[in-house]
């Protein structure tokens, strides 16, 4: 269960999946407990231009 894998419960899981506002190590580590890993874009529109954001530790594969 995804909430003992993060060690917390389910009704924080809940909120958490509820949340409109959810920190940014807080989505990594729920990511990471479903197999998965964040990643960060910033997308200009204008110019058709991606850029990596690269936020606290070196998530380089």
């Amino acid at each position: 269960m995804l909430a003992g894998r993060l060690d917390v419960t389910q009704p924080a899981i809940s909120k958490l999946e509820h949340s409109e506002g959810v920190r940014v190590p807080t989505l990594r580590q729920y990511l990471e407990a479903l197999g998965a890993r964040l990643e960060l874009v910033v997308v200009f529109d204008d110019e058709g231009r991606r850029v990596p954001i690269h936020l606290g530790r070196n998530n380089a594969t």
